[in-house]
């Protein structure tokens, strides 16, 4: 009759050395010296068994368990991608553009007669002045205090009426007016100094504010007049309004407000 198998315990509290039964789970074993329960050791599990019975078929089985997760992963994701497909996104159908207009030009073309209208000065109103009688010849206004000592001698052709007006050649300031009428020569004195003569002429007389009114010729002389003293006698001018042989006085015309 074989022996039964047994294995050796030490004794956790004396030491002693127990034989007891190997493979027993049930009972307990005391020590023989103190009595101490003894552990005995469990038998080894079936896998235990297994694994140093067979190694090499155990090994295989690991990896052929290894290789099919592997393989099956990828056929688990594509089974379910293809029995699952992703939503599919609505697309929304895209509008026709309309053609866009056509661009306008960019330079506005010229318009004569908007540009007239819009850069022509203003229509000035009717003039209703009333006509007043012609001053007599010879009335002179003076707008300086200087006294007056030199000659000044103007003649006139018939038709036309004159009113001559002097303006200080350095400041513009005025000094005097003389109004002529027409066909007549006037002679008067007028302070010593060079002026600009000035003079408007018209037929109808509208006062020293409108002076001949909307119709009147405005000129200017091209030279200065200096009215002076030398020794016992004060040297003045004489003008001719009229055209006559060698003529040396020459009127450029003029607006109304520059006289």
């Amino acid at each position: 009759m074989p022996a039964e198998p047994t294995e050796i315990i030490a004794c956790p509290s004396c030491g002693t050395k127990n034989r007891i039964r190997a493979g027993v789970s049930g009972g307990t074993f005391r020590c023989a010296s103190c009595q101490t329960p003894l552990r005995p050791s469990r038998p080894p599990s079936l896998a235990a068994r297994l694994i140093s019975g067979a190694p090499e078929f155990f090994c295989r089985t690991a990896r052929a368990l290894v290789a099919l997760v592997l393989f099956a992963i990828p056929g688990w994701i594509a089974y379910y991608s293809f029995t699952n497909p992703a939503p599919t996104v609505p697309t929304t159908a895209k509008a026709t553009p309309k053609p866009l207009p056509p661009p306008a030009d960019a330079t506005p073309k010229f318009d004569p007669d908007k540009w007239l209208a819009e850069n022509s000065p203003p229509t000035p109103p009717p003039f209703a002045e009333p006509e007043l009688l012609l001053p007599p010849t010879g009335e002179f206004r003076v707008f300086t205090t200087r006294t007056r000592l030199a000659p000044f001698q103007i003649k006139s052709s018939t038709g036309t009426h004159y009113l001559i007006k002097l303006d200080d050649s350095r400041t513009g300031a005025p000094i005097q007016t003389i109004f002529v009428r027409g066909g007549t020569t006037v002679e008067v004195d007028v302070p010593l100094g060079s002026y600009t003569v000035k003079y408007a002429s018209g037929s109808k007389w509208y006062g020293y504010k409108h002076l001949f009114g909307p119709n009147a010729s405005y000129s200017r002389a091209s030279t200065l007049f200096t009215f002076s003293t030398s020794a016992d006698k004060y040297r003045g001018h004489t003008i001719t309004l009229y055209t006559v042989p060698n003529g040396n006085l020459h009127m450029a015309k003029i607006d109304a407000d520059e006289f």
